[in-house]
């Protein structure tokens, strides 16, 4: 007996498979811009869990609440009354000065007499380091203060207080203690020294901290290295951690989180020092200057710019920032100038004008491309990271899409790209001879094989084969400022 063969079935199942394959590149690249589109996404909950509140300003709408500690010291939250508005950042130089003048009256306050023994203490006061805990205290003669923090298990972690005053040895004493761990029970040592080394005073209480806001591990594994050099004191900076985007973890030399700071968004693409204070990325499109304290004293909004990987000191009061502009087809190709000062952000280079001719035969990323998730964006330069030369007022930047080093001199007066180094590791051995174009000096460049933003071009009968980025470069020189006409062509030596 013959069995009938359902073809509605069959047909029905062959439908199912050509929408999934028409579906899945789809859902996988909406995905994928989702995750990618957190790094641009700002913090929206800054609360956190307070014991009771035991005193309210109103001229400067902060609560005043117990910090839930222990049976140990005695110490104190702040509490904007704004801090559930939608609009609310820590990193807002009205919401600083508020929590400030609230901490400057509670050191004045007459009533109180602030002593080593008993000092002012106040968790994260001003928002922007979880477990960072302010002391405030006076001592009669002019000494130093150091601690040791003590976690059953752990290394013990010693550090010299770095008072706010900048003075070794003072009378009045106003720091951040740094190293209290997360979920631990921390036994703490203040050692009060006189200028001639002496311990005039040994103070000790406890702390029982919160855990991690960010939840992330508060211990690492660590694995000893070969050399015989000893390490340097001091804490290793963990720079923008996927799944913990908004937060700066602080580790030390045996792997046990120390401070953790909380940001807007976005993570800590490089830490600056200006004098004795940071400047950092607290989003993808501000940066911030913190105080020992961490107090934030100045704040910078790019406006329409995001930042991309790297910022680094310029000339003096400039900082310079790899970014890309919102809404535009090319990313990751403009290099902004920052002044401290004023604030000022401007649009040093855009590398689609400098390297024009190279840009013009790039395409967007395509959705067979192995970034496919980048579908319509034209990653074709991607710069990582950039180190200014004062002595030469160069840049030196690296560029993942030319797999190449790029050096741009007279940064400040009119630009012009040269190649610094490259080479063939990890580009698969693909190579192109040609001519840099005007000195006849031959070359043999690197590329990168059919990736985003990879240059093609077609020779009649022999499909399409990158152009080396190299010939496009050394010859690029954008005008000064106020001159007209496009990039001219140059052979100048960098």
């Amino acid at each position: 007996m013959k069995t009938k063969f359902n073809w509605k079935w069959l047909a029905l199942a062959g439908a199912v498979l050509l929408m999934l394959a028409f579906l899945t590149p789809l859902v996988v690249v909406q995905v994928a811009k989702a995750f990618t589109a957190r790094e641009q996404a700002a913090r929206t909950d800054w609360t956190f869990s307070t014991g009771d509140v035991v005193a309210q300003s109103s001229q400067w709408q902060v609560d005043l609440a117990e910090a839930d500690l222990g049976g140990g010291l005695k110490a104190l939250q702040l509490v904007p009354q704004d801090i559930g508005q939608e609009d609310f950042t820590y990193y807002d130089l009205e919401v600083q000065q508020r929590l400030r003048q609230v901490v400057e009256e509670l050191k004045h306050n007459a009533d109180l007499e602030w002593t080593a023994s008993m000092p002012l203490a106040i968790l994260n006061p001003y928002g922007t380091g979880s477990n960072g805990l302010y002391l405030y205290f006076e001592t009669e003669l002019a000494t130093a203060v150091s601690y040791t923090v003590r976690v059953e298990g752990l290394a013990d972690f010693t550090a010299r207080a770095a008072d706010i005053s900048g003075k070794e040895y003072t009378r009045t004493h106003e720091f951040q203690l740094i190293g209290l761990v997360p979920g631990e029970v921390n036994e703490v040592t203040l050692t009060v020294e006189g200028s001639w080394g002496n311990t005039r005073q040994t103070i000790r209480f406890s702390v029982e901290m919160p855990e991690a806001r960010s939840g992330y591990a508060t211990r690492l594994e660590v694995t000893e290295g070969g050399s015989d050099a000893a390490q340097a004191d001091g804490l290793f900076a963990m720079m923008r951690v996927n799944g913990y985007l908004g937060y700066g973890f602080f580790f030390d030399n045996d792997g046990v989180l120390r401070y953790e700071m909380v940001l807007e968004g976005y993570g800590l693409d490089r830490l600056l020092f200006c004098g004795d204070e940071i400047l950092t990325c607290i989003s993808s499109s501000k940066l911030a200057r913190i105080d020992g304290l961490g107090r934030v004293t100045w704040v910078c909004d790019l406006g329409n710019y995001d930042l991309h990987h790297d910022i680094g000191l310029g000339t003096d009061g400039e900082v310079l920032a790899l970014a890309e502009e919102r809404g535009c087809e090319a990313v990751e190709d403009r290099l902004l100038s920052i002044d401290t000062v004023t604030g000022e952000v401007t649009e040093l280079i855009d590398f689609s004008v400098l390297l024009k001719d190279y840009y013009d035969v790039t395409r967007p990323v395509g959705a067979d491309d192995d970034f496919f998730w980048q579908a319509g964006e034209r990653d074709w330069i991607h710069l990582n990271s950039l180190q200014y030369l004062p002595g030469t007022d160069s840049l030196i930047l690296s560029s993942r899409e030319t797999s190449a080093i790029l050096k741009v001199a007279d940064l400040h007066g009119a630009p012009r790209a040269g190649l610094a180094g490259g080479g063939s590791a990890g580009l698969g051995g693909h190579r192109l001879r040609g001519r840099l174009p005007g000195t006849g000096r031959q070359l043999c460049a690197p590329v990168r094989p059919a990736l985003r933003g990879v240059l093609r071009r077609r020779r009649a009968g022999r499909g399409v084969l990158p152009v080396p980025f190299q010939q496009q470069l050394l010859v690029h020189q954008q005008p000064r400022p106020g001159t007209a006409g496009g990039g001219q062509r140059g052979h100048r030596p960098l």
